[in-house]
């Protein structure tokens, strides 16, 4: 069953990523790289301030919730919490524009970037209300009802991003301010989103907020405030450096090779949506042999699925910017850039997750601290020509590619390094002969775009195919993909119980029942399969015996 719901939370991935390719497709055919570069930047400036709502609160609530506390005063408390920090996140960026614009006198490259600033702001507030019902399915392990609003969402915002971006081409006289009704959709997908994670929500318990769980919730959070806050930073800040230095032109160029390259990164954050609350549950009970077994079992798994697209992206860039257009080919380099810096973070997230269920987000704080002040202090070495009068490399958005890889390079030992410390795991020497079959694929679409180039998406997809098939084949051949992986990935990716296990769960409302999760890679039971020590979900019961910690 957790393989299945892992699946099911990639599927939702991959369909908001081939729709926001094929968005990106049409906004780089039919619009421009300005347009793409002025969303790009509304989204990092809003989700820079995006800090304040988070403050490490929503990994406290999957914490304490897959602890097994008191479920329905951990939700009044977290609904509370967040609610009342969404309220100080519109008081301080209304607050901070007003004075770089009004009083300062102040503005941005044209006027419309600060209405999609505006926009964004709106969409900010829908996407953060619908999250908090969200990330309570998540801690339940019910993923079916935390993705399925996201499906609608994406779907509702994409397919009205394509419709616009054909509308407006027409018109050129509109092309500079398309950003504004693309800014839109974002709105109607967030509204959507958060109408459909309401519905879910209904019969869920709500009790009064607690005193003894928002401090639980605190003390969990002090140390996850600083770790959220840093990944926030380090995403978004090199956006807002582009543009303050550059341009959007710049920005949409990053954007669309950071896009395209944050497909194989969905494809992790898949699975580490399920493996947080797994690692937290054997953590309780002292399995340590369970939860490197997981670790193992979900590395693989992830190297499996992630390699090829890199190995695509990295051997063959220009190829695959030039589908979407001749007006992006100066992101082929980034794409490469990042293809390595998603190499390195994919094989990094289990080990992530691992520090975090072992409930030391102390650990994760100074990792996080470490990355955003080198990711910072890198961007303003490679990005801008110049500050302060002193001269710097000025490589615009490929100072940006570089700063991002750099950082994830430094991390990645860091990481290993206190994962071992804290439960001994380490990486199985047989995954790095999985690099086997990426050399494969990687020879066989260098030969093959030799012999013909890969010009159209069709000719790119047919090699894809083919290397794809150089990649199974080549590990097959090296005992490295079995019978038994094809079975897993059968059985996970199987339509009709997929079909079922999201119909029994979306149509279940409330919090009805428990549920083994015992199948896929990542095994919730002991070896011996003693049912006493599997792990169940936390009762919706209140007894007034059992106190809030």
């Amino acid at each position: 069953m957790l393989a299945r719901k892992a699946t099911l939370v990639i599927v939702n991935d991959i369909i908001g990523s081939v729709l926001g390719l094929v968005a990106l497709f049409f906004i780089a055919r039919e619009l421009n790289s300005h347009v793409l570069g002025m969303i790009g930047f509304g989204l990092a400036f809003v989700q820079l301030y995006g800090i304040i709502t988070n403050l490490g609160y929503t990994k406290a609530h999957i914490k304490r919730v897959s602890e097994g506390q008191d479920f329905a005063r951990c939700n009044g408390t977290f609904i509370a919490i967040k609610v009342t920090l969404l309220v100080i996140f519109n008081a301080v960026i209304l607050t901070s524009l007003f004075i770089w614009t009004d009083i300062m006198g102040n503005g941005f490259e044209s006027r419309y970037h600060l209405t999609v600033i505006y926009i964004m702001i709106l969409w900010f507030n829908l996407e953060t209300s619908s999250r908090i019902f969200i990330t309570t399915f998540t801690a339940r392990l019910e993923i079916a009802k935390a993705q399925v609003p996201r499906i609608l969402g994406n779907i509702v915002r994409l397919v009205g991003t394509i419709y616009f971006a054909i509308t407006i081409s027409s018109d050129h006289s509109r092309l500079y301010d398309a950003a504004i009704p693309l800014a839109w959709m974002y709105v109607l997908g967030g509204a959507v989103q958060l109408g459909t994670a309401i519905y879910f929500y209904r019969g869920y318990p709500v009790a009064r907020p607690s005193k003894e769980l928002f401090k639980s919730y605190t003390k969990y959070a002090i140390p996850a405030i600083i770790m959220t806050s840093m990944v926030v930073i380090t995403i978004n800040t090199d956006k807002v450096m582009v543009q303050a230095f550059w341009s959007s032109r710049h920005v949409g160029l990053y954007t669309a090779a950071q896009r395209i390259a944050f497909v194989i990164v969905f494809l992790t954050n898949a699975i580490a949506s399920v493996l947080l609350p797994s690692i937290s549950k054997h953590h309780a009970r002292g399995e340590r042999a369970e939860i490197r077994k997981l670790i193992n079992r979900a590395e693989r798994y992830i190297i499996l699925v992630a390699l090829p697209p890199i190995v695509m992206f990295f051997v063959l860039p220009n190829r695959v910017i030039q589908i979407l257009s001749g007006k992006f080919e100066d992101a082929a380099p980034m794409l490469q850039i990042l293809s390595l810096w998603a190499l390195i973070t994919v094989i990094n997230t289990p080990y992530r997750n691992l520090i975090q269920g072992f409930d030391r987000p102390g650990i994760m704080a100074k990792v996080s601290i470490l990355q955003a002040s080198l990711n910072v202090i890198l961007n303003f070495v490679f990005i801008p020509a110049a500050l302060f009068g002193i001269p710097l490399l000025g490589w615009s958005a490929v100072g940006a590619a570089l700063a991002t890889l750099i950082t994830q390079v430094i991390l990645f030992s860091i990481v290993r390094l206190y994962a071992y410390r804290l439960s001994g795991a380490v990486s199985s020497p047989r995954n790095l002969l999985l690099v086997g079959g990426g050399v494969a694929m990687g020879a066989t679409l260098l030969l093959l775009d030799n012999l013909h180039p890969a010009n159209r998406w069709f000719i790119l997809a047919a090699y894809g195919i083919i290397g794809l098939g150089a990649y199974v084949g080549t590990l097959s051949a090296m005992r490295q993909f079995t019978r038994k992986d094809l079975t897993f990935f059968l059985s996970a990716v199987n339509p009709r119980e997929m079909a079922s296990y999201v119909k029994g769960e979306i149509t279940t409302r409330g919090v009805d029942g428990d549920e083994d999760d015992d199948e896929g890679p990542v095994d919730h039971g002991t070896e011996d399969g003693d049912p006493k020590n599997t792990p169940r979900k936390p009762s919706a019961r209140k007894s007034p015996r059992r106190k809030a910690k």
